[in-house]
Formats: structure tokens, C-alpha cells, sequence
């Protein structure tokens, strides 16, 4: 005999129980150090290690005079810089020229620095804003990108707008240590049911850096279809490339689109 539960509760229940599972794995070895009282923090993943000025009062904040230092000035750096510029261009409508640090420092900028600090490891980093200066310190080119994705998230969520937003841009002080606690942290993209175009796949491969994952699984292939070209069998591309589900088109990737998309996520890291 059956008792029937209505499909509604059940979701609901599962819902609830998902939600508070991720909040206690986000928060299970994470260790914030508050001087005040915490006021709202919009950090997806929650960093390891967060201390708030008691100068509640206190902000740093974007003008059109703004400016971005690196040190040392090498290729991945400047890449990372201009990649951060880019971000905050189209809704600031500030020029964000980058600059060699050489060991100075002024009002006004933000510092991306590569340091010496094993313990920071591959892809951790220290975030320190002042009145000042926002200053991004890692021993790695990738832990100065993921510091990047802190302070896009701390700053209006306007920031992310592809057009100029007339608002005062500020961040609270603070400063954040952080590492990640998983060294794969990864999502799957199922191309071989729903195909995604080139651009679709770099959209995903954003939103998965703006939060700090670091693998993406394209499933290429299954029963709906085959989504990769292989130069000497192209009968999987001719037959396999055409079906999807619900009688979708599908499609597949070229050697050329794939290595473009290999190449876009390597520079997200």
C-alpha cells in the first residue's frame, strides 16, 4: 500500500535540504575574523579569512582617474589587468589605463602584485582595500585572477552592466586572505543533448571563473549526438552532428572551435 505525498512538499523538502547542505560545506573550514558587527558581504565562495576595518565608515572608491599598477610587469600580468579593465570599463565608462608599478603606489588605483608566499599556493591571494588603494597580492598569475572576481563582486552589482551606470562606485574596507579548500572545483556543460555554440560555451566559462571554478567538462558526446570534429571520421560529425534532443538541430565543434574554446578557458584559469 502506497501513501501518496503531493510532488509540491517533496521539492520543497529536497529544496530546503540542498540549501542548507552548500551552506554548511561553504562555511565548514572557513574562518572569518570580525572586529564589528558583520554587515552584508556578497562573496560567492565565502573566503577563508575576512577582517573588517573599524572604520564603518570607510570606502574606497572608482573615479575617472583610477588607475591599475602591476608588478612585476610581465605578459600574464598585464593580461590579467586588462582583463579587469574590460570588466569595469562598460559600466564605469572609466579609462582604466594600466601602468608598471616599479614599486610605487598612489591614491587612487588598484594594485595587482605577484609575490613570494608559499602559502598562498597556486590560486589563493590577499585582497586589502583602504581609502586609498584596492591591493591584490598572490603568488601566482591565478590567484591575482580570482582576487580580481572578489573585487567584482564586492563592488555594485551594476558593475557587470554592458552600459554606463551613473553611480557611485565603492567598495567597503576590508581585507580577505583566500585559498580554495577543493583544488577541482568543476561543472558540466551537456553539449551532446542541448548543443551550445562558441559563444554560448565562453558565456559559461565567465559565470563559472566569476566564481571561482576552475574545470569545465564538456560532454561531447551520447546518444543524441556527437559534437566533435575528428578529421578522419567524419561520418560521426555528418550523422551525429545533426540530432539532438526534441528534434533540435544540434551541431558540432571544429577542430578550429575547439581549440578556441580550450584557449578562451585557459585564460580564465
Amino acid at each position: 500500500m502506497f501513501t501518496k505525498f503531493p510532488l509540491k512538499n517533496l521539492f520543497k523538502n529536497i529544496s530546503i535540504a540542498s540549501l542548507l547542505f552548500l551552506l554548511a560545506v561553504s562555511c565548514g573550514t572557513k574562518k572569518i575574523v570580525i572586529k564589528e558587527s558583520e554587515p552584508a558581504l556578497s562573496l560567492i565562495p565565502i573566503p577563508a579569512e575576512i577582517i573588517y576595518d573599524r572604520a564603518a565608515a570607510a570606502y574606497f572608491e572608482l573615479t575617472p582617474s583610477s588607475k591599475i599598477f602591476v608588478e612585476p610587469e610581465i605578459e600574464k600580468t598585464k593580461k590579467i589587468a586588462e582583463q579587469l579593465a574590460e570588466n569595469l570599463r562598460a559600466s564605469t565608462g572609466f579609462a582604466f589605463k594600466i601602468f608598471a608599478s616599479n614599486g610605487k603606489t598612489e591614491k587612487g588605483i588598484i594594485y595587482l602584485k605577484l609575490l613570494s608566499d608559499n602559502n598562498l599556493g597556486e590560486e589563493g591571494y590577499k585582497f586589502s582595500v583602504t581609502k586609498d588603494v584596492v591591493t591584490i597580492e598572490a603568488s601566482k598569475p591565478a590567484g591575482l585572477f580570482y582576487g580580481i572576481q572578489t573585487l567584482r563582486q564586492l563592488l555594485p552589482h551594476e558593475i557587470e552592466s554592458k552600459t554606463i551606470k551613473k553611480i557611485t562606485w565603492r567598495i567597503r574596507t576590508i581585507s580577505i586572505k583566500d585559498y580554495p579548500r577543493y583544488k577541482w572545483r568543476g561543472a558540466m556543460l551537456d553539449v551532446a543533448r542541448h548543443f551550445f555554440k562558441v559563444d554560448d560555451v565562453k558565456r559559461y566559462i565567465d559565470l563559472l571563473a566569476f566564481y571561482k571554478i576552475n574545470k569545465l567538462h564538456l560532454h561531447l558526446s551520447d546518444d543524441q549526438g556527437w559534437r566533435i570534429e575528428i578529421n578522419s571520421w567524419q561520418n560521426l560529425i555528418k550523422f551525429g552532428g545533426s540530432t539532438a534532443v526534441n528534434g533540435d538541430a544540434g551541431g558540432y565543434y571544429t577542430q578550429n572551435d575547439y581549440k578556441e574554446i580550450v584557449k578562451y578557458a585557459e585564460e580564465k584559469f
